[in-house]
């Protein structure tokens, strides 16, 4: 588990998130995904909702702003 996508991918509304020890999960995963198209249209559409929410032209220019910052430049 990685901490960025545990803190962005919400189960089921805009990703699949499974035991990386679990071959079954996986199984189920793999399978739902390349068998239900209408799923994974609605995956993407909620990414792009969460990512619009997330990535305003305010938050960008606030993260890159703190980059500049933190390098010094």
């Amino acid at each position: 588990d990685f901490k960025q996508t545990s803190e962005n991918v919400l189960d089921g509304y805009n990703g699949i998130t499974i035991n990386p020890n679990d071959p079954k999960a996986l199984a189920y995963a793999i399978n739902r995904l390349a068998n239900d198209r209408n799923f994974c249209i609605q995956l993407g559409r909620n990414n792009w909702i969460e990512s619009m929410k997330k990535n305003t032209f305010e938050a960008v220019a606030a993260k890159i702003d703190g980059f500049w910052r933190m390098i010094n430049l």
